[in-house]
């Protein structure tokens, strides 16, 4: 029925975007690969990871590395500045 297929629907939204958030914690946190990160929150492949975290977040997942990255490294500047 519909409203069983709205339902799953809704489950597997709901799954992709709490492996998205946990994707996000180990590429700010770790220098994992994108198939050890893939792997560690239950996505079938590092494929299927890359292409669902562009689709949510609307950024590749390079960008979004390198960016948090950036952030840090300008966070400890302003921690160490007199």
């Amino acid at each position: 029925s519909t409203s069983r297929r709205q339902r799953q629907m809704c489950k597997e939204t709901a799954l992709t975007q709490y492996r998205i958030s946990y994707a996000k914690n180990y590429l700010l946190d770790t220098d994992y690969s994108v198939d050890e990160i893939a792997d560690a929150v239950g996505f079938s492949s590092a494929s299927t990871l890359s292409r669902l975290f562009k689709e949510t977040e609307g950024i590749n997942i390079s960008e979004y590395r390198y960016l948090c990255k950036q952030q840090k490294l300008l966070a400890q500047n302003l921690d160490a500045q007199p």
